[in-house]
């Protein structure tokens, strides 16, 4: 079975924290594991991180960051 869902929660990124909801995919597995998977778009600047630079500033990386996840969930 594959459900399509939204979960919200506390992100804490370089001690900075955010409420942000994750949307994904969340498949059970045979051995009845749940896996969910999906990806999101960050903004470093959001959590007070400054976007590095190289060769003395003249080259710079992005701000925002594509964070893809996947995680897995087992009964103990």
């Amino acid at each position: 079975m594959v459900i399509v869902t939204e979960v919200t929660g506390l992100l804490k990124v370089a001690g900075t924290e955010q409420v942000i909801s994750l949307e994904g995919v969340a498949h059970q597995g045979d051995s009845g594991t749940i896996t969910f998977r999906g990806q999101k778009g960050l903004l470093m600047t959001d959590f007070g991180i400054k976007p590095p630079t190289v060769m003395f500033g003249t080259m710079r990386a992005a701000d925002p960051v594509e964070i893809h996840f996947s995680l897995q969930f087992a009964a103990r």
